[in-house]
């Protein structure tokens, strides 16, 4: 009885080594999100006491994912909000960005409408006070 299951093993080892590389299948391994097609990823500051938007390009058969958004304030607190188009699909709780810096990662990305644009807008954080956004995104 071994010596039958030593010898399938031998033949199938055979067998597998003789196949077209076709026919082998291999599995990449996961290394987690990766970007793809048109990047967009950025990062910009407010003028003191201004509301700050990002806006991204869409672009015909083409739709945005966002994979993580990061927001401070330099003191005060602001809304933070992400639009697909005129409508708004994401925001934080009222006044939750403040002078610690918070990233918001999206493990399923947040898609857009195919062909649409979308925004991430920082608002206000107060007089005298300035606003930080970084966004990691693609277009394809």
């Amino acid at each position: 009885m071994r010596l039958r299951i030593v010898l399938w093993l031998a033949v199938l080892a055979a067998l597998l080594s003789t196949a077209p590389a076709a026919a082998q299948i291999t599995t990449p391994p996961l290394v987690g999100q990766s970007q793809y097609g048109a990047l967009l990823n950025t990062h910009q500051d407010s003028a003191v006491n201004t509301a700050l938007t990002i806006s991204l390009a869409g672009a015909a058969g083409t739709r945005i994912h966002i994979y993580t958004v990061t927001a401070a304030c330099s003191a005060g607190n602001a809304d933070l909000s992400i639009d697909d188009g005129a409508t708004t699909i994401w925001h934080t709780a009222s006044n939750s960005i403040a002078a610690v810096a918070i990233q918001y990662l999206f493990p399923v990305p947040l898609t857009l409408t195919t062909g649409a644009a979308g925004s991430v807008t920082l608002g206000t954080c107060g007089a005298g006070n300035t606003g930080h956004i970084s966004v990691q995104a693609d277009r394809w």
